[in-house]
């Protein structure tokens, strides 16, 4: 994960909540998956 300085405006901060809650909701079931699927391994 990249690590961003302080955001300049409140604005660049909801974009990265906007992109992080994005990235979460779509990498997180897969995530489990796989370590469910290692886990059975």
């Amino acid at each position: 994960m990249i690590a961003f300085g302080v955001a300049e405006s409140g604005d660049d901060f909801t974009k990265f909540s906007r992109i992080y809650q994005w990235f979460q909701t779509l990498i997180h079931p897969a995530l489990m998956q796989r370590l469910a699927f290692m886990f059975l391994l």
